[in-house]
């Protein structure tokens, strides 16, 4: 059994946790009691037992904003997790996963659309929890509050002994200071907590179910050595994106949302970006074969990713055209839905392929093989981590400028769309060598970045989609639904093409803060040594 946890809510002026050794829960309240003065006593008024079903998304992110989310029977509970107080509450029957937005309006409804609007809150783990409640009562038989214990044990655990336990006081109002002189009393070997109160407890419980609070995120958090060999450096590199595609495709295959094939498409992107840039440091006999493997895996994922960008902006698009047009996106949307359904099935049979399983045996050889390489055919495999790092990204940066100085009225599309990629080039040797410089640095350099490439990527979102929508109004038959689908289509184009304008027009401003003496300074103190 765990610490039982004492938890004094808060209250002007004060906050106190405290941890007292491990005992039985349902019998601490009576250990406790002795210790009250005389003609205070504690009288049993609740008892409950309940089932809890959490949930949260893949990323945490209910638990990030300080709660746990759970649903008892036909109500979805938002607990705070400090206090272990109930912070909202909605009547809501949970399926297995859910988006916020599936929630009835109301206040958390919004406070999860605040956590994450666009994952999936999936179902964790089932506890049982037992609920008892003893008022306090002083001398004149006042109750000065209650005294709650709480016990957490698994459903699918044998044991009978809770997992987590916590005793909470909640005194009514305008007795503060009299259960606050009672709680002193109570547990006279207690001694503070760190802090985490419920948080560490429920971090436990998850745990024992097999979950690991907090840990997954697509960043890269790796600390690189700058004196170490890059190749060694890179395939630490290569290792943490191929965990991130490993760990994104349960969620595929189910499903989920749409952010599992998103982080995973970004880290065989990544990779190969990895192997793109940074030449000369893997032999070309293993590195060509290991390229073409991801580069096959991705061909399969872009189908479906392009249809989830339409379906993700379902609302977007519908909110630029008026009513009446409005039937002819649902055709639409409808078309796209069904689609994906297909081409989802489609991928998540791949993942579970042969061909799949054979993709990834290559790949992981190749990642794995640490042995430092033939100079000949990998001459910079050697060279401190630092030094390529520096090198790459001052070869990526001064091409992106010297492009961009290039733009004009009569640059193409197909141009403006090379000129993203580099700016993703760039972001991502940014992103791989973090580590190796100071924050200071680099974080405004890759925000000055950031600008630049969300403009370019309005631009060419905007020219893709209009060339998607162009495919689509060509084949429309005609009929009453398609001549409201093709009125719809050309609605969206209209809007699409406004906006790709203004895109285009907005260009040269946000080059001109790219290049600007602030920037170049960034750049300049990242490559040189």
């Amino acid at each position: 059994m765990r610490n039982t946890v004492m938890i004094i809510p808060r209250m002007p002026g004060y906050q106190q946790f405290r941890i007292l050794n491990p005992v039985d829960a349902l019998a601490a309240p009576h250990m406790t009691e002795a210790f009250l003065q005389d003609g205070y006593r504690l009288r049993e008024s609740l008892f409950r037992e309940e089932v809890r079903t959490y949930y949260d998304t893949f990323e945490w992110q209910a638990f990030d904003k300080g709660f746990s989310l759970a649903s008892v029977g036909k109500v979805l509970y938002l607990y705070d997790l400090e206090s272990g107080r109930t912070a909202d509450s909605a009547r809501f029957s949970a399926p297995c996963s859910f988006f916020a937005g599936d929630l009835p309006e109301g206040t958390l409804r919004k406070r999860l659309l605040e956590a994450s609007a666009i994952r999936a809150f999936s179902r964790l783990t089932t506890l049982h929890i037992s609920l008892r409640s003893w008022k306090l009562l002083d001398r004149e038989e006042k109750t000065l509050g209650t005294v709650n214990v709480e016990c957490w044990r698994g459903v699918q655990t044998e044991k009978i002994v809770p997992s987590a336990s916590f005793i909470s006081l909640n005194p009514l109002r305008g007795y503060q200071e009299e259960m606050l002189e009672a709680a002193a009393l109570l547990d006279p070997e207690a001694h503070c907590s760190d802090g985490r109160g419920v948080r560490r407890l429920f971090i436990d419980a998850m745990t024992d179910a097999g979950f690991q609070v907090g840990g997954y995120s697509s960043k890269i958090a790796l600390q690189l050595d700058p004196e170490a060999p890059v190749q060694l450096s890179a395939l630490s590199l290569l290792r943490f994106t191929t965990s991130i595609m490993r760990l994104n495709e349960d969620g595929i295959r189910k499903s989920i949302d749409t952010e599992f094939l998103h982080d995973y498409r970004v880290a065989i992107r990544r990779a190969r970006s990895i192997l793109a840039q940074l030449k000369g440091v893997f032999p070309p006999e293993t590195a060509l074969p290991a390229s073409k493997a991801l580069k096959a895996v991705a061909a399969k994922t872009g189908p479906l990713r392009d249809l989830d960008v339409y379906l993700l902006e379902k609302e977007q698009f519908r909110s630029w055209l008026p009513e009446a047009l409005h039937p002819g996106l649902d055709t639409f949307f409808a078309a796209l839905s069904r689609r994906r359904k297909v081409l989802q099935r489609s991928f998540s049979s791949y993942l579970d392929s042969p061909e799949y399983v054979a993709l990834l045996n290559l790949w992981n050889a190749f990642i794995t093989d640490s042995a430092t390489p033939d100079p000949l055919p990998a001459p910079n495999a050697s060279l401190p981590t630092i030094t390529v790092a520096r090198r790459t990204i001052r070869k990526s940066w001064k091409k992106l400028i010297r492009h961009g100085r290039m733009v004009s009225r009569e640059t193409t599309d197909d141009e403006l769309h090379a000129m993203r990629i580099d700016c993703k080039k760039l972001r991502y040797l940014l992103e791989f060598f973090i580590s190796l410089y100071p924050p200071k640095t680099i974080t405004p350099a890759i925000r000055h970045l950031k600008g630049l490439q969300d403009n370019l990527g309005s631009f060419v979102d905007c020219s893709v989609q209009l060339a998607f929508l162009s495919e689509q109004l060509e084949t429309a038959v005609t009929g009453r639904n398609d001549v409201q689908l093709a009125a719809a289509l050309g609605g969206l184009m209209a809007v699409l093409h406004e906006r790709q304008e203004q895109a285009r027009k907005e260009f040269h401003k946000a080059f001109s803060r790219f290049q600007d003496d602030r920037t170049t300074e960034l750049f300049e103190q990242l490559t040189t040594g």
